[in-house]
């Protein structure tokens, strides 16, 4: 399997990890009734996953895609 390929897959299955992960701490909500800080760190994590993923799977914009791409998910992995 070449980098590129493996790449791909690694990404696919950390987007999916973080994002179950993300959505499982949201749901925690229902035990304190209340917003947390881990809530919020949460609510980051998506985002920055999302804005890391968009990019790279549209391949826009076209001349930046790669720069928004990492920069993004190193600041999924630092949230």
């Amino acid at each position: 399997m070449n980098e590129k390929r493996r790449h791909k897959i690694f990404g696919y299955v950390y987007v999916i990890c973080m994002i179950g992960l993300n959505i499982s701490a949201l749901t925690i909500y229902q035990l304190f009734g209340y917003f947390r800080p881990f809530h919020v760190f949460a609510l980051f994590s998506l985002a920055t996953v999302f804005a890391g993923f968009i990019p790279a799977y549209r391949k826009k914009p076209k001349d930046t895609w790669v720069e928004y791409h990492y920069e993004f998910m190193n600041w999924s992995v630092v949230g």
